[in-house]
């Protein structure tokens, strides 16, 4: 249906006068309602509107709209305001129409594709717009979180949460769903002590929660694959905005109810849930690990999280490097335009300050991400280079850069989180020496200092894990390389070692990084790997012959060890996508799957792990250029046994 526009004439904004202290806001007027019945005629009504200007220190109520773009070709339709036409998107259209649905009154709206000058005609006034998202979405008296029209029993799922959120309020346990009393809860859920009040409070909210999700099992899965959960900008929006709705179709629920919903769900997981589920299939019993696997809401609940727990004197919590690693690593976080993958967070970022960033759309995408990456390694922590991951999807990047693109893997290495500063630092292959940044070389070169180890000599293959452990040729095959690459380093006789026994230790050592997955959770989570490791080690070969032999076919016993094998497989998978090495003087280890023989592993001073550098000629007086390849655990370095015994040298990475 055609928009009512007069005279075809097209929407061009206003310029602001003030535009560090004024937002436009849209007037979402009301359907004409039609006669009785013609429910569908109303809501397919073109959408009219109209737009002003108001001083943002002092706005009239509003709210504020967050929302998925959508692919940028999608179609476009047209809607009116002040009477001309502005092209929006499909998914910007179908909340609009939904949100006027039952309204007989204009509601004011904020909504950044309108509101926002969009495209190339002013970017000076849009820098600074986006730069005060955070702000407008903080000061709007509501938030609304449009998922999408209902679909794929999206009103069940709704449903499902507004029910068991409703009950955690109404017995009052949604105060133990927080990060300081949820180990009461888990306490208690885990005790079943009879007569204990809070256990049989959360069992009436446990049975409600599996008895609403198992016949929901399939929506649930499909409502976390909506688009919104996928999107970069969203989150600043999730998380400054005051009492944010989940709105779906006709249908919204307070964002808290998911949080405390999805907590119980993971509570409430019991063999006897379990034994429900795969009564239905064994397709039924994958979605339930799919529930696990593909939540999306821990990152914005999380980030949302450290907004609001940063107190004075601390710390600060979300800062720009872990807000990007939250969002950005092993989840699908996507932008219409590379630089909003780091734009996004700005808003969010307790230190942007300190790092001297500021949005700006003038900028190449390169120089962006560039500028970016330089401000975080010049302030000393040199953990963004462990998400500089090959193949990056913007050219010309630095080889130091991270991309920031989606599904970025996961460190080998535990890097700390915000608050949990009290962890050990696992490695400190440079000893106590603070890390040495020249940041502000000019172009696309910054120099560390530290300490050359050797050179590659040859690599192995790259290793994939394997989650179910059923191909055991990829573990034996990974294996093999290690012990075979072990076998060829004590040949070469070199002493690296303090002793034969450490020499020994590199077979069981190596294919975990010296890392023991512990089977607990908490900062003991990880571990440097111990005997027990060994041990672990050698039931895990045999569990692996076991398999082998076709074991599992048979009634045969399993070999003993089962749940030590199963805590080494487990402690295997944080190496997937790596490649086994062996250097010149015989140092073996894991490093990153593009390195190649001529490859150099360095110590950078201040770093947790090794790195590896290629060879890129010199550059004037300054030295040696390196292209940065990726982190590496190398054994027999990784705690300082170098230090000192090396020349210091100046690596200029381009």
């Amino acid at each position: 249906m055609a928009s009512s526009t007069q005279n075809g004439a097209r929407f061009s904004h206003t310029p602001l006068e003030r535009p560090h202290s004024q937002i436009r806001l849209l007037e979402l007027q009301p359907v004409t309602r039609q006669a009785p019945g013609t429910i569908g005629v109303d809501f397919d009504q073109p959408i009219c509107c109209s737009i002003r200007t108001v001083p943002l220190d002092h706005p009239p109520p509003y709210t504020a709209l967050s929302y998925s773009w959508g692919d940028k070709d999608q179609p476009r339709r047209n809607i009116s305001i002040d009477g001309a036409a502005l092209s929006i998107t499909m998914s910007l259209d179908s909340a609009l129409r939904h949100l006027r649905h039952d309204r007989t009154e204009p509601l004011i709206v904020w909504t950044d594709q309108i509101c926002i000058m969009q495209g190339n005609t002013n970017i000076p006034e849009k820098n600074v717009q986006v730069d005060m998202m955070a702000r407008i979405y903080s000061l709007a008296k509501q938030v609304l979180v449009w998922l999408g029209p209902a679909g794929q029993g999206s009103d069940g799922v709704m449903d499902l949460y507004a029910d068991v959120g409703a009950a955690i309020d109404a017995a009052n346990l949604q105060h133990y769903c927080t990060r300081d009393n949820l180990p009461l809860l888990d306490a208690a859920v885990h005790a079943r002590e009879p007569g204990d009040q809070l256990w049989e409070q959360a069992a009436v909210v446990q049975a409600l929660a599996r008895e609403l999700l198992l016949p929901r099992l399939q929506a649930m899965v499909d409502w976390d694959r909506r688009e919104w959960f996928r999107r970069v900008w969203v989150v600043q929006e999730f998380c400054v905005g005051a009492d944010p709705l989940f709105v779906c179709g006709h249908k919204s629920i307070p964002v808290d109810y998911v949080k405390t919903t999805r907590l119980f769900l993971g509570l409430g997981l019991t063999h006897e849930f379990l034994r429900a589920v795969s009564a239905q299939g064994e397709d039924k019993l994958a979605l339930v690990g799919a529930l696990g696997s593909g939540d999306p809401t821990p990152a914005f609940f999380g980030a949302r999280s450290w907004r609001q727990r940063s107190k004075p004197g601390q710390r600060p919590a979300g800062t720009l490097f872990e807000l990007l690693r939250m969002i950005h690593v092993g989840r699908e976080a996507h932008a219409t335009e590379v630089v909003d993958r780091v734009f996004g967070m700005f808003s969010l970022a307790t230190d942007l300050d300190d790092l001297g960033l500021s949005v700006d759309y003038n900028k190449p995408e390169a120089k962006v991400l560039t500028d970016v990456a330089r401000a975080l390694i010049r302030g000393g922590d040199l953990t963004v280079l462990a998400y500089v991951q090959l193949p990056r999807d913007v050219d010309a990047l630095p080889s130091w850069v991270p991309d920031w693109r989606p599904n970025l893997r996961s460190s080998f290495y535990p890097y700390r989180v915000v608050g949990n500063e009290g962890e050990e630092d696992y490695f400190r292959p440079s000893g106590s020496r603070p890390p040495i940044v020249t940041a502000d070389l000019g172009g696309d070169v910054i120099c560390l200092g530290g300490f050359s180890v050797d050179m590659v000599e040859d690599t192995g293959s790259i290793w994939t894990h394997d989650p179910s452990g059923a191909d055991t040729f990829r573990h034996q095959s990974y294996l093999a390389q290690i012990r075979f690459l072990c076998r060829l380093s004590a040949m070469k006789n070199q002493p690296i070692y303090a002793s034969m026994q450490r020499r020994e230790e590199a077979e069981w050592r190596v294919p975990i990084a010296d890392i023991w997955e512990a089977n607990e959770s908490g900062p003991g989570a990880r571990q440097r790997a111990t005997h027990r490791a060994m041990r672990a080690f050698a039931d895990f070969r045999n569990q692996i012959a076991w398999m082998e032999s076709g074991g599992l076919g048979r009634t045969a016993v399993a070999p003993p060890g089962q749940s030590e094998a199963s805590m080494y497989r487990l402690s295997l998978a944080k190496m997937s996508g790596m490649r086994p090495f062996i250097t010149s003087r015989g140092y073996v280890g894991v490093g990153p799957p593009a390195m190649c023989s001529g490859d150099v592993v360095v110590v950078f001073f201040g770093a947790r792990v090794c790195s590896v550098l290629r060879p890129r000629g010199t550059w004037g007086f300054m030295g040696k250029q390196y292209l940065y390849v990726g982190e590496a655990y190398c054994d027999g370095v990784m705690d300082g046994e170098l230090v000192g015994q090396r020349w210091e040298e100046s690596f200029y990475l381009v």
